[in-house]
């Protein structure tokens, strides 16, 4: 993986559920936060999505993408009858880290 240090830092407050992750890599490479949801989830702004009618808040340096991964794969295969869906979206979250460098991401769940 690369990664020299991680640190993850979760508190529930006032409604709110903030993550913080702070990451250090060995090498110029990549991070992917991937959250899984069982609805669509709708960017609503740069560094904003609503899921499950609630507003995700990440940081603005963070690239959006979401996908419906293939229900059949070994990794997935237990999801839909574990959770009664049919169908469910990965939501991945990229960045570029440097060598040695700390990076700090900060995701909020607002109720």
């Amino acid at each position: 993986a690369n990664v020299e240090e991680y640190r993850r830092e979760a508190v529930i407050e006032g409604g709110k559920a903030n993550i913080t992750d702070s990451i250090t890599s060995k090498i110029d490479g990549e991070v992917v936060f991937n959250l899984l949801t069982v609805a669509e989830p709708k960017l609503i702004g740069k560094g904003r999505l609503e899921v499950c009618g609630k507003v995700v808040e990440f940081d603005k340096g963070l690239e959006f993408s979401f996908d419906s991964p293939d229900c059949t794969w070994e990794e997935t295969t237990s999801l839909p009858s574990q959770w009664g869906i049919e169908k469910f979206y990965r939501i991945r979250l990229r960045a570029t880290l440097k060598a040695h460098e700390e990076r700090i991401f900060k995701l909020t769940v607002n109720k």
